[in-house]
């Protein structure tokens, strides 16, 4: 007799890695996905890690890396965050979980198209990874805006990150895996509709080029910042953005799909495995529940407030987070080495609810 089945609802980055890890290790795979081509709109940067850097390379999707990072915090002013060695890769996201599936099915994964709860289906271990469409609640995510647009010039090794503090908001204007004068830029409001969206992301992306932009492709999605962070429950495994994995601070989620993933997938070599999923994640899982502070942090202090603690953050405090996600060791550090913002930032992260 075989090893047992494992049912897979959602085959973004996390869960078709999943399907191809699980299948590898011979056990009966079934899989669903709505999309027959994956495609989710974001600013398609991860930051580099070694767990997963051999699977981006395998697939082909690395168009780029990412060395400068520009913060920009209005009626405060512009950080500029140089990094000793590139800290994250751009990606074509959709060429990655292309070859993630045909990577299960040549394992011997079962792939169909077509919707399914992963609640209702039956097999050994249920996997959830909708991502945003696992959180039903409209006051769990916010709208996403993403447009591929043709510009003058951008250096390819840059980034921008644009913080709008008076409406709880963060825009991007990344390098593009499509090649050379095209961005990725994006963004999101809280509270706020598609419409302002729009107009927010297009505003920021013609006062960087001065209205010389050529839209190639725009597209929106939702994401889900204020979900809670629950990577198993009911019996089944959840992954990335669906377990809430996500940071919510700044939006990045591939990272914590793929290692959420890799760590369910050694999860089931294991007599319970959502139970030792529930362990190995922990570490990620508090990552994501300290973003949420943060980003509660921000949004509970007054916009002015608010705006002069982020330019006030040193720049070890950008380059830690933006090459390495958010701990409390990087809070610790920031806090002794700028002892005035981290009283302020302390107070701020106290007056927060997760």
């Amino acid at each position: 007799m075989g090893k047992p089945e494992i049912v897979i609802v959602g085959l973004g980055p996390g869960g078709s890695l999943l399907a191809w890890k699980a299948a590898g290790k011979g056990y009966r795979v079934r899989a669903y996905d709505f999309q027959k081509t994956y495609i989710k709109p974001c600013g398609d940067a991860i930051i580099i890690r070694e767990e997963y850097d051999d699977i981006l390379r395998r697939s082909g999707s690395i168009s780029g890396t990412v060395k400068r990072h520009i913060v920009e915090v209005p009626g405060y002013g512009v950080k500029t965050i140089e990094h000793e060695r590139p800290a994250w890769y751009i990606v074509d996201k959709t060429r990655l979980v292309g070859f993630l599936r045909e990577a299960a099915e040549a394992e011997g994964a079962e792939i169909r198209i077509r919707h399914a709860d992963p609640l209702r289906e039956k097999g050994w271990v249920r996997v959830n990874a909708r991502g945003p469409y696992a959180h039903p609640r409209r006051d769990t995510y916010i709208i996403t805006y993403r447009i591929l647009a043709r510009v003058d010039s951008w250096d390819q090794d840059t980034a921008l990150l644009h913080f709008e503090t008076r409406r709880a908001g963060l825009a991007w204007i990344f390098p593009s895996h499509m090649g050379d004068g095209i961005v990725n830029a994006g963004g999101g409001l809280k509270g706020s509709s598609l419409a302002e969206v729009k107009s927010y992301v297009k505003r920021i992306l013609g006062e960087r080029f001065n209205g010389k932009v050529r839209i190639i492709d725009e597209r929106a999605a939702p994401i889900a910042v204020y979900s809670r962070v629950e990577p198993a429950g009911d019996g089944v495994i959840r992954l990335g953005e669906a377990a809430g994995l996500i940071n919510s601070a700044g939006g990045e989620g591939i990272r914590m799909a793929l290692l959420s993933a890799l760590l369910a997938s050694r999860s089931l070599d294991s007599a319970d495995p959502v139970r030792e999923y529930s362990r190995l994640v922990a570490p990620l899982a508090g990552e994501a529940r300290l973003t949420r502070r943060l980003l509660r942090a921000i949004e509970n202090l007054e916009p002015e407030r608010g705006a002069r603690l982020l330019y006030r953050l040193p720049d070890s405090f950008w380059r830690g987070f933006i090459a390495e996600g958010a701990s409390i060791r990087l809070l610790l550090k920031t806090f002794s080495a700028e002892p005035g913002v981290g009283l302020e930032a302390l107070r701020a992260l106290l007056s927060s609810r997760s």
